[in-house]
């Protein structure tokens, strides 16, 4: 993955402002890969400033074969050659995308980003004594490309402050309140961090984002009385 931030003439972004003002992405269906396009600094209606910055994401399937190449392609370590190679990813992509990478300014931050997770399990012990327990990233992290890893981590600390406030004002067993945690925590998010693997994987792959895809399916979590 490589994460861009850029700035534009603001006439030159106006195509991605009648697609939408916020953000928007988009998949190649002839070879495959994924962008993520977000207005980042857009100056007010009065300003005077010409320009806004952007934030545009690009991913590609991690492949033998993908734009030729004999072995899978990681983003290369320098900055010029990044360029170059975000360049020859979207060399046939339509605009306004297309357009905007082309003439991406070479003073632009190009950032390499690695792609990974963490599949929470009661098989790894990690608790001294049972007091010690983790919430979001630190306990599942996952890919982004279904949007819910911080949705998780805000329900992680939901749940653990109502089992500890469940003793009201007596002192809580802090060794049940992880164990509950934790068991409730796993079962939440573990199917949650397989979904969010696949989810990257179909949204690099055009032909697989469809319906039944995790990319594509409802964000929910499911709670049981």
């Amino acid at each position: 993955m490589i994460n861009t931030r850029c700035e534009y003439p603001l006439d030159q972004l106006q195509e991605c402002l009648d697609i939408d003002p916020h953000t928007f992405h988009g998949g190649d269906p002839a070879q495959n890969g994924y962008f993520f396009f977000a207005f980042l600094e857009l100056p007010p209606p009065e300003s005077d400033v010409s320009s806004a910055s952007v934030q545009m994401t690009f991913t590609w399937p991690y492949e033998s074969g993908y734009l030729g190449e004999e072995k899978p392609s990681d983003p290369p370590d320098q900055h010029l050659e990044r360029l170059a190679w975000l360049k020859r990813i979207a060399q046939d992509w339509a605009n306004p995308v297309g357009e905007l990478i082309k003439s991406m300014p070479v003073d632009s931050t190009l950032l390499p980003v690695t792609i990974a997770e963490w599949l929470p399990s009661d098989g790894f012990p990690r608790k001294p004594n049972g007091r010690v327990t983790v919430v979001g990233d630190s306990a599942h992290l996952m890919t982004s490309f279904r949007g819910e890893g911080a949705n998780h981590g805000v329900v992680d600390v939901a749940n653990l402050i109502a089992l500890l406030n469940a003793s009201g004002t007596d002192a809580a067993d802090i060794g049940e309140v992880v164990s509950k945690h934790e068991k409730e925590m796993i079962k939440r998010t573990r199917p949650a961090t397989f979904n969010a693997r696949q989810a990257c994987i179909d949204a690099n792959h055009y032909s697989s984002v469809k319906l039944g895809s995790p990319y594509l399916a409802r964000r929910a979590i499911l709670t049981e009385e």
